[in-house]
């Protein structure tokens, strides 16, 4: 087997700030409840509980309880995911958003820069009127045309 076909699988890691503690106590927990609830019900049905021997009724009564509490802790674990990934979607798109606005109100304070530098540069033409007016339309346009090919080469 040569060295590019052989795969490298990364070593476990633990997080460091505790909660495998608490995933791993969550897991015990779990598996002791359900643990119990499979007893009670291989008690009750397969280890010879008779309802004539009185022993039905007390396992029939901790039976609804652990069922309870191992639908609860099922329940726990098929949720958490799901609603761990929801949280993590929503917070990159909280992020996402934020930047978006950031972008673009930067883009408009740079864009109202350039209108304003266009404005100084352009505002008042031959005939004295700001933005046109008062004067010859061909002499304007000549001369905005010639202030905005000088433009071009400066930045060219």
């Amino acid at each position: 087997m040569d060295e590019a076909s052989k795969v490298k699988v990364p070593a476990a890691t633990r997080p460091s700030d505790g909660s495998w503690i608490k995933e791993t106590v969550a897991a015990l927990i779990a598996l002791a409840i359900v643990g119990c609830t499979m007893s009670v019900v291989h008690a009750m049905f397969a280890g010879g509980a008779k309802m004539e021997d009185g022993r039905w009724q007390p396992l029939s009564s901790i039976l609804q309880v652990a069922v309870g509490l191992a639908g609860t802790v099922t329940g726990y674990y098929f949720g958490r995911v799901p609603a761990k990934k929801a949280a993590q979607q929503a917070a990159q798109a909280r992020d996402q958003s934020a930047a978006a606005a950031q972008t673009a109100a930067s883009n408009e304070a740079r864009i109202r820069g350039q209108v304003d530098q266009l404005k100084r540069r352009f505002g008042t033409p031959i005939g004295g009127a700001p933005m046109g007016g008062g004067g010859n339309p061909a002499e304007e346009a000549e001369a905005i045309r010639r202030r905005m090919a000088a433009e071009l080469e400066h930045i060219g």
